[in-house]
């Protein structure tokens, strides 16, 4: 019992912990780019003067708005969005889909400016879907799994082998027992499974290249293969 104790509360201690860690790494010797970095981020964001070396290492600066925002957080961006750092880039940042904490595929809609998941209906017109095509860019197609009215905003439905089923329903044609149909991130078709979030916590998520993201819809990915 006494061993069982100590591992809970090792495990409780385990976030502060990694932030120690951060911080330590953060007050470490820096390189002469990261301290150029630093003097660019400060110009830009004055009200970081006297933070602390992980808030000046998570804060990121958004051009659009002209606001510095902590990364990981909602910051200036719609909704289901979250504040990315730009790739290999210590002082910019950038609004995308939450994929740093949702496991499901969603995709960017330039019309409303934020996120929603597949086979919603997002921006689209009446009888079509939001997907991402076979670029990777969000696109509306023909909904071809419309149910009925009274069934519409109560269930999600997706195409799967040829028949109209419904997303996160049990007991699905072809899925094993204990399984459902979504559609993971990085998936374009629904698949038999369980929304599982394997994602890695990171403290200053980077903007990442998934189907249907709004770094697709501005052409700055390239097409994956297999999809």
């Amino acid at each position: 019992m006494e061993r069982a104790s100590l591992g809970s509360g090792l495990l409780n201690f385990l976030p502060v912990l990694l932030l120690l860690l951060v911080t330590h790494v953060c007050a470490g010797v820096m390189s002469p780019s990261e301290k150029e970095s630093i003097s660019i981020k400060k110009g830009l964001c004055p009200e970081l003067e006297g933070k602390s070396r992980y808030t000046i290492w998570a804060t990121r600066y958004d051009n659009e708005t002209g606001v510095c925002y902590m990364t990981g957080q909602k910051g200036p961006c719609g909704k289901n969005m979250i504040f990315y750092s730009v790739a290999n880039d210590q002082v910019y940042g950038e609004c995308d889909c939450n994929y740093d904490i949702e496991c499901k595929s969603l995709i960017y809609s330039p019309v409303f400016k934020e996120c929603v998941y597949a086979y919603d209906q997002g921006h689209c017109n009446e009888g079509y879907w939001l997907v991402a095509d076979k670029e990777g860019k969000p696109s509306c197609e023909r909904n071809l799994c419309r149910p009925p009215p009274k069934y519409s905003l109560k269930y999600k439905w997706a195409l799967f082998k040829g028949r109209c089923e419904r997303l996160f329903q049990s007991d699905v044609h072809d899925c094993k027992p204990g399984e459902y149909l979504w559609v993971p991130k990085g998936h374009r078709y629904p698949i038999c499974g369980k929304a599982e979030c394997r994602n890695p916590h990171s403290f200053v998520p980077t903007l990442q290249c998934e189907l249907g993201s709004k770094l697709f819809h501005e052409d700055r990915c390239t097409r994956r293969k297999g999809i």
